[in-house]
């Protein structure tokens, strides 16, 4: 599948004068050829890569599996 990097959510609106949202995401725009990489692969992994900080780290099998239903599904 290659690199794909993520939108944040940016096209929502997370606080207000009186508070700021906890929960944040991440989003992938994924065409067909995507999502079939991401069905047939066994290992996923999932990173940041940040002046700051870099990271990198293999998606869970329950993790996969419950993406891999919400991709089927689409």
């Amino acid at each position: 599948m290659g690199l794909r990097n993520a939108l944040a959510d940016e096209d929502l609106e997370r606080s207000t004068d009186d508070k700021t949202s906890a929960v944040h995401f991440l989003r992938f725009e994924l065409d067909q050829t995507d999502i079939t990489d991401f069905l047939s692969n066994d290992r996923v992994l999932v990173g940041v890569s940040h002046d700051e900080y870099t990271d990198e780290v293999v998606l869970s099998e329950a993790t996969k599996d419950s993406l891999s239903k919400d991709l089927n599904t689409n």
